[in-house]
Parts: structure tokens; C-alpha cells; sequence
């Protein structure tokens, strides 16, 4: 079986992603007030740095990046389809490091919410080194979000 490629994202991999997310990817934005079409694409605008991670054939599986919040922290995100998850999570899971490791170069922190209802990212999380607050009311519907955080040295 090919393996997917991480290579740099956009826009136009946003809006193919948009009607394909996870349930629970949607379903976080939605809990933040936003559509999940608008809510990519305000997160792909606001980041610094996109990649997408793209199926063999080309198609968008997931899109991540980094928001700058100041000069030494970012907010990170990703969001990605079923068939990332069910098709290639052996490959996800072996290049997990190095997708959020992706800012190490460039800032030192980085913070975001995940929405507590959405487990398997909660846990990939955890998994991932990154440290994971319990959940506290956050959002325009005051549903529960867990602050996540990582630092990091980098070169500055």
C-alpha cells in the first residue's frame, strides 16, 4: 500500500478536508461557534506554517499547522478524515514526532483547547508529549475543552 506525504497545505486542501472530517473534528468546531468549513479555513489563515497530509493520489487526509500567538508560542491544531485514522494510522502513529515537532524551529510553547468530547485526539495528545489539562467550560456553548500545552527548546 502507498503511504501518504506530508507536504506544505492550503486553502483550496481545507475545503476538499472540510466535508470529509472526523465526526468529532466538526463536531469541535462546531462547539466553538464555527461551521467546520469556516473554521478550517480561518485556521489555515491564521497559521504561519500549514502542511497537509495527503493520500496517495493526492487527495487531503488531514491539515495541521501553527497559529503564532506572540514570537515564542503557537497554537497548533489538526484536524484530518476517518480515512486517515482507519487506513494509515500505523503510518500516522510513526510520524506523529516528527508532524508536532513541525514549529520546534521556530517557537518555543505551544498552547490550544481540544474538545473533551473528542477522545481519540485527547489521547494521541497525551501520546504525543504534549500536556493535557482537565477540562473546563470554554467556547460560546460552554462546553468542556481541555488546555493542551508543549514546550520546546528551539533555535530563535
Amino acid at each position: 500500500m502507498a503511504q501518504p506525504v506530508i507536504r506544505p497545505g492550503c486553502a483550496l486542501d481545507a475545503l476538499a478536508l472540510a466535508p470529509r472530517l472526523r465526526q468529532a473534528d466538526a463536531a469541535e468546531f462546531l462547539a466553538n461557534g464555527r461551521c467546520p468549513t469556516a473554521g478550517l479555513l480561518r485556521a489555515v489563515g491564521l497559521s504561519e506554517r500549514v502542511w497537509c497530509i495527503g493520500a496517495p493520489g493526492g487527495s487531503p487526509l488531514c491539515i495541521f499547522g501553527f497559529a503564532p500567538i506572540d514570537q515564542t508560542t503557537a497554537c497548533p491544531w489538526l484536524v484530518g478524515a476517518d480515512e486517515l485514522f482507519a487506513r494509515h494510522r500505523v503510518w500516522f502513529l510513526r510520524n506523529t514526532d516528527r508532524i508536532v515537532r513541525l514549529g520546534d524551529d521556530r517557537w518555543r510553547v505551544f498552547t490550544n483547547r481540544v474538545h473533551a468530547a473528542n477522545t481519540v485526539h485527547v489521547r494521541w495528545l497525551r501520546w504525543a508529549g504534549f500536556h493535557v489539562a482537565p477540562p473546563e467550560p470554554f467556547g460560546p456553548y460552554g462546553e468542556l475543552f481541555h488546555q493542551i500545552t508543549r514546550y520546546t527548546p528551539c533555535a530563535m
